[in-house]
């Protein structure tokens, strides 16, 4: 039993240490582009961001491109890396890539895998019209 009492006050401080260390502030990242066809703005495109978190995979955001063929994407992702030794978690993720995807009826689909670190901006989507 007093082994227990000892190790009490650290048993109760445990859940208070892994409650503080949730709070990783979340990330962001936008995407912006312009989506064309033959050298015209091609809208109403949907463009389509997908990520993989630390505790999540396959998570998306999308949008539609306006009328001159820009779109503006801007997500948010948790920046949790994981725990130490000690089980505090870890801050600081973002994910390596991204994967864009654009979608049109009448063209074909366009999907491309970017580096976050190196994001191009703006992004130029080509649109090529589908086979008939």
């Amino acid at each position: 039993m007093k082994a227990f009492a000892r190790f009490l006050p650290l048993l109760l401080l445990f859940p208070a240490l892994l409650w503080a260390a949730e709070d990783c502030p979340m990330g962001k990242l936008e995407v912006s582009g312009k989506i064309t066809s033959a050298n015209a703005p091609v809208a109403n495109a949907r463009v389509e961001v997908h990520w993989d978190e630390t505790r999540a995979a396959n998570l998306s955001a999308n949008t539609s491109s306006a009328a001159d063929g820009s779109f503006r994407l801007t997500f948010s992702f948790e920046t949790v890396a994981g725990r130490s030794l000690l089980g505090k978690i870890k801050c600081g993720y973002q994910p390596a890539r991204v994967q864009l995807r654009v979608e049109h009826p009448g063209f074909a689909g366009v999907q491309r895998d970017l580096a976050t670190k190196k994001l191009p901006q703006p992004v130029v989507i080509e649109l090529k019209p589908k086979a008939r």
